[in-house]
């Protein structure tokens, strides 16, 4: 009886799939087009993509211009127009707090701008990979004062710890620009005993050319036959 059941229960279910199998080439339903003349903040889909990168929209912005950008940062509220409403919102904080010729305000511009709009050079680096601003920052003062709280000065740039990581005030710091540098997705970092060290330091250390050391360490992972251990930037400079 058990077994009857269960039979009958598959035959049922691919009954129901053959249905909507049917349903489907009757109304020629693709699913690339299922959200394609919807409108999502100042966007309206044109067309949908996909590639080995993921899911894409192709949009028209309702200022005119025509952006290609990552499907779940249109859907998730991430990117809402073509970049112009960034432009906006950055001009009228500029009229609020007349600040807008300082470097501390350029940074903040620039941050939105890499995450926010999709025509930005550096966008597909950032925006791209999902990293986004904490809401608390989409108002400049409050970004200033947490800036010039934790260290802000006209020679340091922002930093993210973890450069996989948002723009938040528990992510972020000031650094110069060769540290900066020296953090990102394609930097390493090993612990050689008690210390930790980037990869270009250890040419040093061992007295080995840096082609030598990356593809032993890097490419064969042969991190044993160095006494290193895996390390991160955040290891490194706090030690």
């Amino acid at each position: 009886m058990v077994m009857f059941i269960i039979g009958l229960a598959s035959v049922m279910e691919l009954a129901l799939l053959i249905i909507l199998i049917t349903i489907f080439d009757m109304f020629e339903f693709d699913p690339l087009q299922l959200y394609v003349g919807k409108h999502y903040g100042r966007l309206t889909i044109i067309s949908e993509e996909r590639d080995s990168h993921g899911n894409w929209f192709n949009c028209k912005c309702d200022c005119g211009n025509s952006i290609r950008t990552r499907k779940y940062s249109v859907l998730k509220g991430l990117t809402k127009s073509c970049g112009c409403l960034h432009r906006e919102i950055a001009h009228n904080v500029n009229v609020k707090h007349g600040l807008s010729n300082t470097r501390l305000h350029r940074i903040w511009s620039h941050m939105r701008s890499r995450c926010y709009t999709p025509t930005d050079k550096k966008y597909k680096n950032y925006g791209g990979r999902g990293i986004t601003i904490c809401s608390e920052w989409n108002d400049f003062v409050k970004f200033k004062e947490w800036a010039e709280s934790n260290g802000y000065d006209d020679n340091l740039t922002i930093e993210r710890i973890d450069v996989n990581g948002n723009y938040e005030p528990n992510n972020c710091t000031w650094v110069n620009l060769s540290l900066q540098t020296m953090n990102k997705t394609t930097s390493h970092y090993f612990k050689h005993f008690d210390k930790v060290y980037s990869l270009k330091d250890l040419v040093n250390v061992f007295n080995l050319s840096y082609k030598y050391l990356h593809r032993e360490v890097i490419t064969n992972k042969r991190l044993s036959d160095f006494n290193l251990e895996p390390a991160t930037y955040t290891d490194y400079i706090n030690q």
